[in-house]
């Protein structure tokens, strides 16, 4: 050592014992950038010495520090301190280096003069600063996350749509860890696949193979997912192996990646696929990291879904609010419209001025408005029965081309008026459905009517009925107005019409197309609605399963039909009415004393039971509704009765309560038949005689 330092003259002893004993590093290079003598403390340090070969002033990693430059003026001459750096001498290129470690440290360059001045040494005193250099690091990569992540919720809260959340996640990914490629995924729950929902800088080929992809093999994406745990890949190959028609999808700088899950409490709504140009060492640092990216992505998401949720639910509530209010204004036209002409035709009727001919049209306007009210009410009530669940059939093993050919026959006279063609097409053999003769009637009535509303002057409607291995299909086929295809998925629901507002060219509620689509579902059928569009007509086909065995029907209860009634049948039959309507008292008495009843009417319950306990009637008519005690309390007060006194006497309640509820709290208190409101004179004495012959 004194022979190297020889130069320095009478100070290179003090030197040397100075070198040997310092607690600091020390390194010794002569003019030319060798190494000449490291000290104890060096070794210590870096736990290896430079090689013979090795120059400082060639040191690539004194030249990406910047540290270069202090050196070079140092051996210039000029003194220098160089700002803790890291340092590896196993990193060193161009001298092969084994040994070391990687340690950060501050130096002090200090060059030293010969008796003539010129620099002969240059001497590095070298301070470790590994542990402080590490924690001052740690303190900063924390305050970026910090701030990455502020970032990052920052504009995740601006964001509340899926598709701004999703955009989002794929351009922040960049920025938070340098993936130039990234992909957001919702998993479908209903179906496991995959829906993609944004992606940024992924080929359009592998957005295709994971759009719609099963959640079935063996692949990152898929352990993710089950998981709920991050997964690596070490590139595209592990995404992309299980597909084999896509193998040829390759990345630039594909360096792998990282699948993460989105999971909100046990929930995985979907995965965030990053994938990176350059290899990186995914430390519990950088886990974490990712972890709280995707817990940041997944709050988020799980916000939109709920807010969009939300929306559909706000914006379906407000369609339901407009079509109620649409449903009431039609109504209230459907009521209006033929009330008017009633009411005016009544009018003129009253002032007797009218000649025979045109008081005979005033009276078939009067009763065709009357009996439209009365359909339209009747399926107001038909839905209300559908929507609850409470309307019941009465089945039994129906012919059904007799059935078709009475709603054909009650259609024709429409059709002919408004110059239709109506050809029907029934086979002569018998085709047995297990069903309720009724309803399935005013299944084939319903498409009929709206077949022939909606076919113009001139125009045919055409209905067929067809047998095929276990079913029978119903067509009825029009050359009318057709409808958009867009319109046709949406023509058997409730309320929903081609035409809507005032302008609309037909009337009616739109309801009789949606009672079809339940009945016939009811009865274990489908019913389908076809059009090429506007002005080419429809078509609607019914399926309906054939009869089940003699058996099976046989299991089942039927109620018999009302009895047919000739004129006379009740003649002499004492009817007592009760009504607290006087129009509608008049009309009972009037119509059944028209068929040879002998009526008393009362307005109220403690007249009807004055009437009954002095003359028993042989049938009793009573509204429900009724001011005071209503018609269940008065039926209640006949069934207490002794027998001599009226106790038994056959009741039937005729009420505009016509719920399946009201029917069985009518019968339950102790009428024998409930009669919804309006009621065809006919019908009602069918009924009377009905229930009177039964209790004789």
């Amino acid at each position: 050592m004194r022979a190297v330092l020889r130069p320095l003259g009478e100070l290179s002893d003090v030197f040397a014992t100075v070198f040997v004993h310092a607690p600091i590093a020390m390194q010794i290079y002569n003019a030319e950038g060798q190494s000449l003598l490291v000290n104890q403390a060096f070794l210590d340090l870096f736990h290896t010495q430079p090689p013979p070969e090795y120059r400082i002033l060639d040191d690539e990693i004194a030249t990406e520090t910047g540290a270069i430059e202090v050196l070079r003026r140092a051996f210039a001459g000029e003194p220098g301190s160089i700002r803790p750096v890291w340092y590896d001498p196993r990193d060193l290129k161009q001298v092969h280096v084994t040994e070391g470690r990687r340690v950060a440290f501050e130096s002090h360059v200090i060059p030293l003069h010969d008796e003539r001045g010129k620099v002969a040494f240059v001497l590095l005193f070298m301070s470790d600063r590994t542990e402080e250099t590490r924690q001052r690091e740690a303190i900063i990569i924390e305050r970026m996350r910090i701030a990455r992540l502020q970032s990052f919720t920052a504009a995740l809260s601006r964001a509340t749509t899926v598709a701004e959340i999703a955009s989002v996640i794929v351009t922040r990914a960049n920025a938070a860890f340098y993936a130039p490629r990234s992909l957001v995924a919702l998993v479908a729950q209903a179906d496991r696949v995959l829906d993609v929902i944004a992606s940024h800088g992924v080929p359009p080929a592998l957005v295709g193979l994971l759009h719609r992809s099963p959640l079935t093999e063996n692949s990152p994406v898929t352990a993710a997912v089950q998981t709920g745990k991050a997964q690596s890949f070490r590139n595209i190959r592990a995404i992309t192996e299980h597909h084999p028609e896509h193998g040829n999808i390759q990345l630039a700088s594909d360096r792998g990646g990282v699948v993460l899950p989105l999971v909100v409490g046990a929930r995985v709504l979907g995965i965030v696929i990053l994938s990176f140009g350059e290899s990186l060492a995914f430390t519990d640092e950088r886990k974490a990291d990712f972890d709280a990216f995707a817990h940041l992505a997944a709050q988020a998401l799980d916000r939109a879904l709920l807010f969009d949720l939300a929306q559909f639910e706000r914006q379906r509530a407000e369609a339901a609010s407009r079509a109620k209010d649409e449903f009431l204004a039609m109504v209230s036209h459907e009521l209006r419209t033929p009330l008017n002409s009633m009411l005016g035709w009544a009018t003129l009727l009253r002032g007797g001025t009218l000649a025979a001919e045109t008081a005979t049209k005033a009276l078939e306007t009067l009763e065709r408005n009357a009996r439209a009210q009365a359909q339209l009410i009747d399926d107001l009530l038909d839905i209300a029965r559908i929507t609850s669940g409470k309307l019941a059939l009465r089945r039994e093993i129906v012919d059904f081309g007799p059935v078709v050919r009475a709603a054909s026959d009650a259609i024709r006279p429409a059709a002919d008026a408004r110059g239709v063609v109506l050809d029907v097409s029934v086979p002569d053999v018998a085709c047995k459905v297990w069903g309720d003769a009724e309803r399935l009637q005013q299944v084939a009535w319903n498409l009929l009517s709206n077949a022939v509303k909606f076919t113009q002057r001139g125009g045919h409607v055409r209905l067929e009925i067809r047998t095929r291995d276990d079913r029978t299909d119903l067509l009825v086929e029009d050359t009318g107005m057709g409808m958009d295809p867009a319109f046709v998925p949406f023509v058997f629901e409730r309320f929903r019409q081609a035409e809507g507002g005032p302008s609309r060219s037909h009337g009616g509620l739109g309801l009789g197309l949606a009672i079809v689509r339940n009945l016939v579902e009811l009865h274990g059928g489908s019913v389908e609605a076809f059009s090429e569009g506007r002005g080419r007509g429809s078509r609607f086909v019914v399926s309906l399963p054939l009869s089940v065995t003699s058996d099976e029907a046989a299991e089942v209860h039927i109620e018999p039909g009302v009895l047919d009634v000739t004129d006379g049948s009740v003649r002499g039959l004492h009817v007592l009415v009760v009504d607290d309507d006087d129009d509608a008292r008049t009309f009972l008495a009037t119509a059944l004393g028209s068929w040879g009843c002998l009526v008393e009417v009362a307005d109220s319950a403690s007249q009807a039971l004055a009437l009954l306990e002095q003359s028993p009637p042989d049938v009793l008519v009573s509204d429900i509704a009724i001011p005071g005690e209503d018609g269940y309390a008065l039926i209640e007060k006949v069934r207490a009765l002794p027998p001599h006194r009226g106790g038994l006497v056959a009741a039937v309640a005729l009420t505009a309560h016509a719920r399946g509820e009201d029917r069985k709290r009518a019968i339950v208190a102790g009428f024998q038949r409930h009669v919804a409101k309006p009621v065809d004179a006919a019908e009602l004495v069918t009924i009377i005689r009905s229930v009177a012959s039964a209790r004789t």
